[in-house]
């Protein structure tokens, strides 16, 4: 799935997707240059796409169609294309007039449909969670604008959700004042009465901020959340488990577990599931420098970090340059497969791809020590998506210049 500039004009961005097989090529039964998911009149941009666990897709964008404010839109596709049950050029997922900014966030409500998390801004940010049938309508238990799981004082904050394995979700946010924060939403659009009112924190009160949150699934409806938290200068990773009943996991520090409280910097973690109860967490760390590395740890279902791995972190790549952005999944039989942004000496950008092992971290023997290349520093790109392929490794999509245009 992309943003499509074909029709030549910088402001009508469009949205498209390709089927790609798993013998590598694309779908023969799908337009080779493309499927047009949405032409709609202006721009559509911010996409993001996830599974749909039957062959297809849910894909989502914001939508500049109606000339004013940015609207985020959803749709489906099947192995066969665009599903023809839902509106031809998506399904509006706020009526709200207010102009959204940071991508929609989406799972699967384990039926048909999905659930949609949007930043709506207000006095702050209105973490608002939208529910769609299997059938492209908006679930009648939720308003047209959503139901307003939590608010953030601060302004543009990008949750987390993770579903619940009973038909309701569990959406995740950062607040300065009190740190992260979880709501579980029932099928019914209600907010689940043994949670606070306010939300559940993650933390104790503490004296720090929390950004970048993001959460998977505990295998039990419940979620295991990872964060970046500042104080007094420092930069550093914490995480927290919170069950489906709304309590804070007591084999937990109170505070959340510090995932990396290294020197330096440790920012925009990603979390992965182990494949057990427990998870891989990774993160971009500057304790070494001025370039960033690739770091990665354990967090065991215990609430303490993996004693076989190293205490503040395993390093899966330093290097010359810098490499950030960093995203993680399930690798085969165990461990994890990571892939990040590579800057080279030159700043030129590439993509790479590691996989570590369980055990205790370290880089497979198999692999090369400084990671696999996926897109050549010769090329030169500059965005890219990953998915797992569901039988521990991982699809990769990237844009980049080798034909001397995006």
């Amino acid at each position: 799935m992309w943003e499509d500039w074909r029709t030549a004009v910088s402001t009508n961005r469009d949205v498209y997707a390709q089927h790609v097989l798993a013998s590598g090529v694309p779908d023969p039964a799908w337009p080779a240059n493309g499927l047009a998911v949405c032409t709609a009149t202006n721009m559509q941009n911010t996409v993001s796409i996830i599974s749909d666990g039957a062959g297809g897709a849910f894909v989502s964008w914001l939508d500049y169609r109606n000339g004013s404010t940015f609207q985020p839109f959803v749709h489906h596709l099947t192995s066969s294309g665009v599903d023809g049950t839902w509106p031809s050029s998506g399904r509006q997922l706020l009526t709200s007039a207010n102009s959204v900014t940071v991508d929609v966030q989406m799972a699967r409500d384990g039926s048909t449909g999905v659930y949609a998390l949007v930043s709506v801004p207000a006095t702050g940010t209105n973490l608002t969670l939208q529910h769609v049938t299997g059938g492209g309508a908006i679930d009648a238990n939720f308003t047209a604008n959503g139901v307003i799981a939590g608010n953030s004082t601060d302004s543009g904050v990008r949750g987390a959700i993770v579903r619940d394995n009973a038909g309701g979700a569990i959406v995740l946010w950062t607040q300065t004042t009190t740190g992260a924060l979880a709501m579980r939403v029932q099928s019914s659009g209600a907010k689940d009465p043994a949670w606070p009112a306010a939300g559940r924190n993650l933390t104790t009160p503490i004296s720090a901020s929390a950004a970048a949150i993001v959460a998977v699934s505990d295998q039990a409806g419940g979620a295991i959340a990872a964060w970046n938290q500042m104080s007094g200068g420092a930069h550093d990773i914490y995480s927290q488990h919170i069950a489906v009943n709304g309590v804070v996991d007591a084999s937990w520090p109170a505070t959340g577990l510090v995932v990396c409280g290294a020197t330096g910097v440790q920012a925009l973690p990603r979390i992965c599931t182990d494949g057990g109860t427990g998870a891989f967490v990774a993160w971009q760390d500057l304790r070494n420098g001025n370039d960033y590395d690739v770091y990665a740890q354990h967090v065991l279902a215990a609430g303490v970090r993996d004693p076989a791995w190293t205490a503040n972190g395993v390093a899966v790549l330093i290097a010359t340059g810098s490499q950030n952005l960093v995203e993680i999944l399930p690798a085969s039989p165990s461990g994890a497969l990571l892939v990040w942004d590579d800057i080279g000496s030159a700043g030129v950008r590439g993509l790479i791809a590691q996989k570590i092992g369980a055990a205790s971290g370290n880089v497979d023997p198999s692999w090369p020590t400084s990671g696999a290349a996926i897109a050549p520093y010769d090329y030169g790109y500059s965005s890219r998506g990953i998915s797992t392929d569901g039988n521990g490794g991982v699809f990769v999509a990237w844009n980049d210049y080798r034909l001397g245009r995006l």
